[in-house]
Protein backbone atom coordinates (compact mmCIF):
# COMPACT_ATOMS: atom_id res chain seq x y z
CA UNK A 1 0.00 0.00 0.00
CA UNK A 2 3.19 2.58 0.94
CA UNK A 3 4.68 1.39 -3.27
CA UNK A 4 0.97 2.26 -4.41
CA UNK A 5 0.99 6.07 -2.71
CA UNK A 6 4.67 6.44 -3.60
CA UNK A 7 4.18 5.55 -7.24
CA UNK A 8 0.46 6.61 -8.00
CA UNK A 9 0.93 10.02 -8.65
CA UNK A 10 4.49 10.02 -10.45
CA UNK A 11 2.79 7.42 -12.47
CA UNK A 12 -0.16 9.59 -13.40
CA UNK A 13 2.00 12.54 -14.01
CA UNK A 14 4.18 10.67 -16.62
CA UNK A 15 0.77 9.49 -17.97
CA UNK A 16 -0.34 13.26 -18.42
CA UNK A 17 3.38 14.49 -19.51
CA UNK A 18 3.58 11.62 -22.42
CA UNK A 19 0.24 11.52 -23.85
CA UNK A 20 -1.12 14.95 -23.58
CA UNK A 21 -4.01 13.96 -25.81
CA UNK A 22 -5.30 11.68 -22.85
CA UNK A 23 -5.89 14.85 -20.45
CA UNK A 24 -6.80 17.56 -23.33
CA UNK A 25 -8.67 17.31 -26.77
CA UNK A 26 -7.10 19.08 -29.27
CA UNK A 27 -8.29 20.23 -32.55
CA UNK A 28 -6.53 20.39 -35.58
CA UNK A 29 -6.04 23.90 -37.28
CA UNK A 30 -6.09 22.75 -40.87
CA UNK A 31 -9.64 22.13 -42.06
CA UNK A 32 -9.46 19.25 -44.90
CA UNK A 33 -12.23 19.02 -47.08
CA UNK A 34 -13.06 15.64 -48.16
CA UNK A 35 -14.51 15.69 -51.37
CA UNK A 36 -17.00 12.77 -52.34
CA UNK A 37 -15.68 10.11 -54.35
CA UNK A 38 -17.13 8.36 -57.58
CA UNK A 39 -16.51 4.88 -58.43
CA UNK A 40 -15.15 4.01 -61.62
CA UNK A 41 -16.63 0.44 -62.03
CA UNK A 42 -20.53 2.03 -60.86
CA UNK A 43 -19.55 5.26 -64.28
CA UNK A 44 -18.80 2.59 -66.18
CA UNK A 45 -22.04 0.37 -65.61
CA UNK A 46 -24.44 3.14 -65.85
CA UNK A 47 -22.47 4.18 -69.04
CA UNK A 48 -22.94 0.63 -70.60
CA UNK A 49 -26.82 0.63 -69.48
CA UNK A 50 -27.46 4.07 -70.87
CA UNK A 51 -24.81 6.61 -72.64
CA UNK A 52 -24.48 9.76 -71.23
CA UNK A 53 -25.53 7.71 -67.78
CA UNK A 54 -22.28 7.76 -66.57
CA UNK A 55 -21.13 11.01 -67.59
CA UNK A 56 -24.19 12.42 -65.38
CA UNK A 57 -23.09 10.44 -62.25
CA UNK A 58 -19.57 12.30 -62.59
CA UNK A 59 -21.22 15.34 -63.16
CA UNK A 60 -19.95 15.98 -66.71
CA UNK A 61 -23.51 17.63 -67.44
CA UNK A 62 -22.13 18.94 -70.50
CA UNK A 63 -21.31 15.72 -72.39
CA UNK A 64 -24.31 13.71 -71.19
CA UNK A 65 -26.64 15.63 -73.62
CA UNK A 66 -23.92 15.82 -76.80
CA UNK A 67 -23.22 11.54 -76.02
CA UNK A 68 -27.14 11.49 -76.12
CA UNK A 69 -27.44 13.36 -79.43
CA UNK A 70 -24.43 11.11 -80.42
CA UNK A 71 -26.41 8.20 -79.79
CA UNK A 72 -29.96 9.24 -81.01
CA UNK A 73 -28.27 10.20 -84.37
CA UNK A 74 -26.62 6.98 -84.89
CA UNK A 75 -29.68 5.39 -84.11
CA UNK A 76 -31.97 7.35 -86.44
CA UNK A 77 -29.53 6.89 -89.15
CA UNK A 78 -29.26 3.15 -88.97
CA UNK A 79 -32.92 2.78 -88.79
CA UNK A 80 -33.45 5.00 -92.06
CA UNK A 81 -31.01 3.25 -93.69
CA UNK A 82 -32.02 -0.25 -92.69
CA UNK A 83 -35.62 0.54 -93.92
CA UNK A 84 -34.32 1.48 -97.03
CA UNK A 85 -31.77 -1.35 -97.43
CA UNK A 86 -35.36 -3.82 -96.81
CA UNK A 87 -37.08 -1.33 -99.16
CA UNK A 88 -34.57 -2.31 -102.13
CA UNK A 89 -34.44 -5.70 -100.78
CA UNK A 90 -37.83 -6.32 -101.61
CA UNK A 91 -38.06 -4.26 -104.83
CA UNK A 92 -34.90 -6.45 -106.00
CA UNK A 93 -36.77 -9.91 -104.81
CA UNK A 94 -39.70 -9.22 -106.41
CA UNK A 95 -38.00 -7.93 -109.65
CA UNK A 96 -36.09 -11.34 -109.68
CA UNK A 97 -39.24 -13.22 -109.43
CA UNK A 98 -41.49 -11.56 -111.47
CA UNK A 99 -39.17 -11.21 -114.81
CA UNK A 100 -40.71 -8.83 -117.56
CA UNK A 101 -40.15 -10.06 -120.65
CA UNK A 102 -39.99 -8.65 -124.06
CA UNK A 103 -42.30 -9.22 -127.33
CA UNK A 104 -40.52 -12.65 -127.98
CA UNK A 105 -41.33 -13.60 -124.69
CA UNK A 106 -38.04 -14.83 -124.01
CA UNK A 107 -35.39 -12.19 -123.30
CA UNK A 108 -36.15 -9.77 -120.41
CA UNK A 109 -36.43 -5.97 -121.69
CA UNK A 110 -33.76 -3.13 -121.10
CA UNK A 111 -35.97 -1.58 -118.43
CA UNK A 112 -36.20 -4.72 -116.51
CA UNK A 113 -32.51 -5.30 -116.62
CA UNK A 114 -31.51 -1.77 -115.78
CA UNK A 115 -34.25 -2.00 -112.76
CA UNK A 116 -32.35 -4.84 -111.47
CA UNK A 117 -29.17 -3.81 -111.61
CA UNK A 118 -30.35 -0.55 -109.74
CA UNK A 119 -32.40 -2.36 -106.71
CA UNK A 120 -29.40 -4.50 -106.36
CA UNK A 121 -26.92 -2.00 -106.02
CA UNK A 122 -29.04 0.60 -103.72
CA UNK A 123 -29.95 -2.36 -101.60
CA UNK A 124 -25.82 -2.97 -101.01
CA UNK A 125 -25.44 0.40 -100.78
CA UNK A 126 -27.69 0.95 -97.85
CA UNK A 127 -26.76 -2.47 -96.51
CA UNK A 128 -23.00 -1.53 -96.07
CA UNK A 129 -23.62 2.43 -94.83
CA UNK A 130 -26.38 0.87 -92.04
CA UNK A 131 -23.43 -1.38 -91.18
CA UNK A 132 -20.88 0.92 -91.34
CA UNK A 133 -22.83 3.38 -88.95
CA UNK A 134 -23.31 0.38 -86.53
CA UNK A 135 -19.86 0.04 -86.45
CA UNK A 136 -19.19 3.70 -85.65
CA UNK A 137 -22.11 3.12 -83.07
CA UNK A 138 -20.37 0.57 -81.34
CA UNK A 139 -17.17 2.27 -81.48
CA UNK A 140 -18.77 5.54 -79.76
CA UNK A 141 -20.60 3.06 -76.94
CA UNK A 142 -16.52 2.13 -75.78
CA UNK A 143 -15.33 5.31 -75.91
CA UNK A 144 -18.36 6.38 -73.67
CA UNK A 145 -18.04 3.64 -71.07
CA UNK A 146 -14.19 5.01 -71.47
CA UNK A 147 -15.02 7.87 -70.75
CA UNK A 148 -17.07 7.56 -67.84
CA UNK A 149 -14.28 5.63 -66.39
CA UNK A 150 -11.35 8.45 -66.48
CA UNK A 151 -14.09 10.86 -64.97
CA UNK A 152 -15.15 9.14 -62.23
CA UNK A 153 -10.87 8.58 -61.20
CA UNK A 154 -10.22 11.96 -61.96
CA UNK A 155 -13.44 13.66 -60.23
CA UNK A 156 -11.38 14.31 -57.25
CA UNK A 157 -8.60 15.85 -59.04
CA UNK A 158 -8.16 19.45 -58.35
CA UNK A 159 -7.87 22.35 -61.52
CA UNK A 160 -8.46 25.34 -59.52
CA UNK A 161 -5.15 25.86 -58.54
CA UNK A 162 -1.69 27.08 -60.79
CA UNK A 163 -0.32 24.53 -62.40
CA UNK A 164 3.43 25.47 -63.15
CA UNK A 165 2.60 26.38 -66.76
CA UNK A 166 2.44 30.42 -66.96
CA UNK A 167 -0.08 31.52 -69.16
CA UNK A 168 1.47 33.52 -72.51
CA UNK A 169 0.24 37.69 -72.28
CA UNK A 170 -1.40 38.59 -75.53
CA UNK A 171 -1.48 42.47 -76.68
CA UNK A 172 -2.48 44.17 -79.44
CA UNK A 173 -1.08 47.36 -80.58
CA UNK A 174 -2.89 49.87 -83.44
CA UNK A 175 -0.38 52.06 -84.83
CA UNK A 176 0.59 53.92 -88.45
CA UNK A 177 3.23 52.90 -91.04
CA UNK A 178 4.00 56.56 -91.96
CA UNK A 179 6.06 56.26 -95.18
CA UNK A 180 2.76 54.72 -97.38
CA UNK A 181 0.48 55.93 -94.46
CA UNK A 182 -0.86 52.54 -93.71
CA UNK A 183 -2.64 51.58 -90.43
CA UNK A 184 -0.93 48.57 -88.99
CA UNK A 185 -1.60 46.02 -86.19
CA UNK A 186 1.17 44.49 -83.92
CA UNK A 187 0.35 41.73 -82.17
CA UNK A 188 2.58 41.04 -79.36
CA UNK A 189 3.13 37.15 -77.22
CA UNK A 190 4.94 37.12 -73.77
CA UNK A 191 5.64 33.62 -72.67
Amino acid sequence: MNILKRFLPSSLISVLLLCPMLGFGQTDSLSYVQKEMKSPVGAMLRSAILPGWGQIYTESYIKAPIIFGIFAGLTGSVIYRHDQYAEYRDKYRNAVANPVFGPDGKTPTTTYERNTRLYKLYREFYRDERDRLVFYMGIAYLLNIADAYVDAHLFDFDVDGPLGIPSPQASLTPGMNWRDATPMLTLTLTF
